[in-house]
């Protein structure tokens, strides 16, 4: 085994001394995984600590333990495998780290076994120049050089030197050494062996433009801890090397030297100097002619310099056009999947950015360079659109991370480009963007649309949430640039701020878009409204302003509506003078709010909207002041006038018998707002809606459910538009009215040929008929295909074809009208909306009787969204919504609630109804929400009823409890004994785990069913999963007031009633086969769960002597003692029918009894039941070995004529085997079983020691221990001791 490589070994070593232990970890250390390499070098270390290291040559027979080792692990090291290598290597180093093995003898074996023979292949050669680099490189690790004579360091300095430029690849490792000894010796070491060797290896005089990587990243690292021994001219730093050096790393053979160390350690060495911006200019300068491999190293080491960076603010000047460029060539590279090479740096380009936002984070970072860098991507080189461009989410992070002066900062570039110029710093002139070509010309429109978004965006910004006068000027420039452009502006088309039609619309949108913001509260929103309404008025009082955009009808509106502000206004800061702290939001902020909003909405497109909003908002307040001067007493009767207009209004709107309230108008028009696709009336809606849930009516309330009615369809989204469309046609022209008319009458058409269209089997019977022509038969009659002649069968069958064909794209039209249609998706999104107001409405301390009205109409919304897959956003919303009924702690009113409502309640939800099986099954967990939050409120009543002293009858507090549990026992009994039964097993669930009277009556049918036989072993497991769950209820056990103590007695006495006959019965084998091992487990865990009860009562029990006999009684109801003699001799039994589930959990019982000596017991008698069967195997191996030596002679004394008997003899050796076999995997789990319990005995008494560096071990080492000890020392044949078949023949017939 010593020779060279390629050449075969003439001797043996006896490894009679060497455990199959140690062989096996040998093996497992070239294992794929890993932690089987860990595993295997630790069994490798422990089996031979403590033994020496003694050298000895194959002739002088048998070798020590460790020599074997050592040598394995030399040669190991220079496998083929990257996984051996590994494994060897990491155990070569552990063990020349923790064993006093010299220098000197490590380098024999590498001469010894690391040796090329002479018929190796280059890739042999190249494994064991490997394995003689990882070696030198082991006695490196290990601190054997250190240690090492200067001869012996110096040979294996040189050696590691010269294996290593044998391959490219292996010089990085060998160098990496080197740094690594080099960052270990003194100095002194360092000039008399290291140094001499490395000068004679990389040689100094040598120019940096034809040095290799491997070769820089050696004079790095050797610099970098010896800086005086290099002089400076030739250092890696100098600025006349620099070039050279930017050269070679630019400049890679291939794209495998990107992960090259070296340029970590060059950028982070070049980064702490003042020539990095001196290098960065030198890499672009190579990056001229755009290449795969340049790109990706300039962007690893622009990654690297942008981390190493002592000063971040110089993180712009890296920011450069090449790189801007680039960056947006890769992106649209990746659009087109055959540019590989483009999407590889495009996947660098992402990495690179991160980076660069998260150096921008630090605190030394100013925002001025923030604003430089978001001006780079957004500015030339770069674009306006450059996220929308490149995909990278950049600018609005950094955005976000700017402090106020760096947000107005932005602004003012922002409004530049809205308003066409950009003013250069220093300078009075005004400059235009430049694009390559030097020649200046204007924004574009898409260029300022984006510029205003993002001023859009600033506004809500967090860090300006107090900048309320900065916000309110961002909000004019927009208002002025979006709505009065032709005032602000420029009219001419040649001049630069030019607002064309187009801009002028995306400018107001994002006018609007700036008063979706609330970032300071809805107080400082209502100022910065009401601040920009007045100047919104003063600009159409102002002559000089000749566009005053509203004009008409819109100009009265507006009229109107500024004089309801004045007058909300005036009120508003009346109340906040006469209330000393800070007051709620009331109605008058509700409706300033209200106002402010849509009055500017009449600068909208669509502002008749608007107009008919403020006219029932108007009508509305009136009606708010009527209430409110009527309790003040200031308004005793209303005048003629007033009675007749407000009758002509009411007229108008269609009630003239029926007088609304004004909360039932204002939600009726925040569902038609909510209809509109503008997210500024939604997020409107949400902030004031709160607002008014305390004064929500069950009318109010109802027309919001109104709007998710499965049976209301399109109908809802039409009603809302009904006023609307009625007013159009009143005030629309004659001609308009006629186009109205002729496209009723197209729908009307196209209706009726909708209707008239033909059906599936329509179209292909006459399209069968068609094809079959002349012959074609009545529905009664058939097709003779014999009269047909070949020519007319070939017609038949092209033009059958064609008719099928038509059937299958007739089918996929059917699957394609399947889609959702653009009405349906928006009544989806109006749903959707109208639950977020429900959401709002439970937030708020709700009404407990219009919380009960939510709960029915929910159930039905969320029905008819598990049957549509379309439905899915408004399904979420439903159930996140219904999941928030159980959580409600606090109602605001009671009022109108009874004892019937929630019984009804109850049963309405627990019904199934037309729900189909598996609808009702989905909506399991939201009807057990429902059934929980119902319990609770009855529990809100009775407690609201025992702290009234109005209410003084006990039965009339206690009734709504004594129902809902009547329904549950109902509904309990149904969920035990019929099949057909559907409720969630989680609704009796959370009812048991909560702290309400009606758990103790439902406790003692659980008992019943729980140990009655006809029920079905799945529903007797719940069963007692329930009993488990009701005395592990820690809200229910805390407090002695929420024990009942008469109705816990019963139901223990009925438990040990049934307990103690119950595991009787499992010791009988017969009856072992009706329970299920799960039976036992809940079992186990409801006995538990009882014990556990008892120790909490008894630490809560009072200082009350009759108390305490109480609940003394409460702990000895059940015979524990027995209970655990049952288990006892359960335990000691076979207990076919519980599995080992079952036993490990009444194993775990017992211990909680005290009868841990049991399980003892229970294992000493079954290794005794081992041993005999072991000794009784032993005796029937012997005589099967002595049976079957006899036969082989009988059957070579037979003839060939017996061969029927040799088959039958073949086939009972066979089963032999296989009996052998298992009886050998059996043998195996017995013996582990034995030791197991050996070691159990042994352990007594020292459960509470430990033992230092144990834990470091694996857990299965001692298994994989007892495997090797079975694996018997076999050494391999040689190709002379097989005997040949001649010589067996001859053997056989002397």
């Amino acid at each position: 085994m010593g020779e060279a490589r390629g050449e075969v070994a003439s001797k043996t070593t006896k490894l009679t001394t060497v455990q199959s232990s140690t062989l096996e970890a040998l093996r497992n250390l070239g294992k794929p995984s890993e932690v089987e390499r860990v595993e295997a070098a630790l069994n490798l270390l422990k089996r031979i600590s403590g033994k020496q290291f003694t050298p000895k040559d194959d002739s002088e027979g048998e070798k020590n333990e460790v020599d074997y080792v050592l040598e394995r692990l030399v040669r190991g090291v220079g496998a083929s495998r990257v996984t051996a290598r590994t494994g060897f290597y990491s155990a070569l180093v552990a063990l020349l780290t923790y064993h006093k093995i010299s220098a000197r003898n490590i380098l024999n074996l590498v001469k010894k076994e690391l040796v090329k023979g002479k018929t190796v292949s280059k890739s042999e050669a190249a494994d064991i120049h490997m394995g003689q680099v990882l070696v030198y490189g082991a006695i490196i690790r290990s601190g054997l050089f250190v240690e090492a004579v200067k001869d012996d360091q110096t040979e294996i300095l040189n050696d590691l030197l010269s294996a290593g430029k044998k391959r490219t690849y292996i010089t990085l490792v060998a160098y990496s050494f080197i740094i690594q000894l080099v960052k270990e010796v003194n100095r002194k070491l360092f000039q008399k062996v290291i140094w001499p060797g490395i000068q004679e290896s990389c040689g100094l005089n040598k120019d940096w433009k034809d040095r290799s990587l491997d070769e820089i990243y050696l004079l790095i690292g050797v610099r970098a801890h010896f800086p005086s021994i290099v002089a400076d001219s030739a250092s890696h730093l100098n600025p006349d090397n620099i070039p050279q050096i930017a050269s070679v790393l630019v400049n890679i053979p291939n794209v495998s030297y990107v992960g090259h160390p070296v340029y970590n350690s060059y950028c982070q060495e070049i980064a702490a100097t003042e020539h990095v911006s001196l290098f960065w200019s030198e890499v672009e300068k190579q990056l001229s002619k755009p290449y795969r491999n340049r790109q990706l190293i300039a962007l690893q080491m622009l990654e690297h310099l942008v981390n190493y960076l002592p000063d971040k603010n110089m993180i712009p000047s890296f920011i450069t056009p090449l790189f801007i460029s680039f960056t947006l060539k890769s992106k649209s590279s990746k659009r087109h999947p055959q540019e590989k090479d483009g999407l590889d740096v495009f996947v660098k380009v992402k990495h690179i950015f991160p980076t660069i936002m998260k150096n921008l984070e630090s605190e030394e970072v100013k925002e001025k360079t923030k604003v430089e860098v978001l001006k780079k991507l957004l500015f030339h080189p770069g674009s306006f659109t450059f996220e929308k461009n490149t995909g990278l989410k950049v600018v609005q992070p950094i955005t976000t991370s700017l402090i106020p002066t760096g947000v107005k900062k932005l602004s003012k570039v922002y409004r530049e480009v809205v308003s066409g110029k950009m003013e250069s710093e220093g300078e009075n002139e005004v400059r235009k963007r430049k694009m390559k070509d030097f020649k200046a010309i204007p924004w574009k429109n898409k260029e300022r649309i984006y510029a205003a978004q993002l001023l859009a965006r600033l506004i809500g910004t967090p860090c300006m949430a107090n900048e309320n006068e900065w916000k309110l000027n961002q909000v004019k420039f927009l208002l002025h640039w979006g709505i009065y452009s032709k005032h602000f502006g420029h009219s001419n088309s040649d001049e630069t701020g030019f607002v064309g039609v187009e801009l002028a619309h995306s400018l107001r949108e994002s006018f609007f878009r700036s008063l979706d913001h609330k970032s300071g509260g809805l107080r400082a929103h209502i100022d910065l409204l009401l601040n920009l309404v007045h100047h919104v008025d003063e600009l159409l009082k102002d002559d000089s302003v000749e566009d005053k955009v509203l004009k008409g009808m819109a100009l009265e509106d507006w009229g109107k509506a500024v004089k309801v502000i004045e007058r909300l206004e005036k009120r508003v800061k009346e109340e906040s003078e006469e209330s000393i702290s800070k007051p709620k939001i009331g109605e008058a902020e509700f409706f300033l709010m209200l106002f402010l909003q849509l009055s500017l909405q009449l600068f909208d497109w669509d502002a008749g909207l608007a107009a008919d909003s403020l006219a029932e908002l108007s009508v509305c307040y009136e009606k708010l002041e009527q209430e409110r001067m009527g309790k003040m007493g200031e308004i005793k009767s209303p005048s003629k006038k007033n009675k007749k207009k407000a009758k002509e209004e009411v007229i108008e709107n269609g009630e003239e018998e029926q007088d609304l309230d004004w909360v039932e108008v204002v939600v009726d028009l925040f569902l038609h707002l909510l209809s509109q696709n503008r997210h500024l009336l939604r997020s409107m809606i949400c902030s004031v809606f709160v607002h008014l849930c305390p004064r929500l009516t069950p009318n109010a309330l109802h027309s919001i459910l109104q709007v998710l009615d499965p049976r209301g369809g399109k109908s809802v989204l039409e009603d809302k538009d009904d006023e609307s469309e009625d007013e159009d046609e009143e005030n629309g022209s004659g001609e308009g009215s006629e186009e109205e008319k002729e496209e009723s009458e197209e729908d009307s058409e196209s209706g009726a040929d909708e209707e008239e269209e033909p059906t599936v089997n329509e179209n292909l019977r006459r399209a069968v008929q068609k094809a079959l022509g002349s012959s074609a038969p009545s529905d009664t009659e058939s097709v003779d295909l014999d009269d047909m002649n070949e020519e007319e069968g070939k017609q038949l069958d092209a033009a059958l074809s064609q008719a099928f064909r038509l059937l299958k794209d007739t089918k996929n039209a059917g699957k394609a009208k399947k889609q959702q249609t653009k009405d349906e998706r928006s009544l989806t999104h109006f749903r959707t909306r109208a639950v977020d107001l429900l959401e709002i409405y439970i937030d708020s301390s709700p009404s407990m009787a219009l919380c009960c009205d939510l709960i029915l109409p929910l159930l039905d919304a969320l029905e008819f969204c598990i049957k549509d897959v379309h439905q899915k956003p408004l399904e979420n919303r439903l159930r996140a919504c219904l999941k928030k009924l159980p959580n409600l702690k606090k109602f605001s009113s009671t009022e109108g609630m009874e004892d019937d409502i929630l019984c009804d309640l109850l049963n309405a939800v627990i019904k199934k109804g037309s729900r189909t099986a598996p609808v009702f099954m989905d909506m399991g967990n939201e009807i057990t929400s429902c059934c929980t939050f119902i319990i609770r409120a009855s529990e809100y009543l009775r407690k609201e009823g025992e702290g009234n002293e109005l209410v003084k009858s006990k039965k009339k507090k206690s009734a709504v409890t004594a129902k809902i549990t009547d329904i549950y026992k109902k509904s309990l009994e149904t969920f035990f004994t019929r099949r057909d039964c559907l409720l969630p097993p989680t609704m009796f669930r959370q009812a048991l785990q909560l702290p309400w009277p009606g758990c103790w009556s439902l406790v003692s049918p659980l008992v019943q069913f729980a140990f009655d036989l006809a029920v079905r072993p799945f529903r007797r497991t719940q069963a007692f999963q329930f009993l488990a769950a009701v005395f592990l209820n820690q809200q229910l056990f805390s407090n002695l007031g929420n024990i009942n103590v008469p109705a816990l007695i019963k139901v223990k006495e009925e438990l040990n009633s049934k307990i103690i006959p119950f595991l009787t019965s499992l010791e009988e084998p017969g009856d072992a086969s009706n329970i299920r091992k799960k039976n036992i487990v809940g079992l186990m865990n409801l006995l538990h769960a009882v014990r556990t009860s008892e120790v909490q009562i008894k630490k809560i029990i009072g200082d009350g002597v009759h108390m305490a006999d109480e609940i003394e009684r409460v702990c000895k109801t059940i015979d524990w003692d027995a209970i655990g003699a049952s288990l006892a001799c359960i335990y000691r039994g076979a207990m076919r029918g519980v599995g080992p589930e079952g036993k490990k959990s009444v194993g775990k019982m017992l211990k909680l009894l005290g009868l841990g000596s049991v399980r003892a017991q229970h294992q000493k008698a079954k290794l005794q039941k081992v041993a005999a069967k072991l000794e009784l195997e032993k005796k029937e191996k012997e005589d099967k070995n002595v049976t079957e030596e006899l036969g082989s002679e009988s059957d070579e004394e037979e003839d060939g004529t017996n061969a029927p008997k040799k088959d039958k003899e073949q086939e009972r050796r066979e089963k032999k085997k296989r009996r052998k076999k298992s009886s050998k995997i059996e043998t195996r789990k017995l013996k582990k079983e034995t030791k197991n319990f050996r070691m159990m005995e042994f352990s007594k008494g020292l459960e509470e020691s430990a033992f230092v560096g144990i834990g470091e071990l694996p857990e299965d080492m001692e298994d994989a221990e007892e495997r090797n000890m079975d694996i018997e020392i076999k050494p391999k044949k040689r190709k002379s001791d097989v005997m040949p078949k001649t010589a067996k023949k001859m053997k056989r017939d002397s």
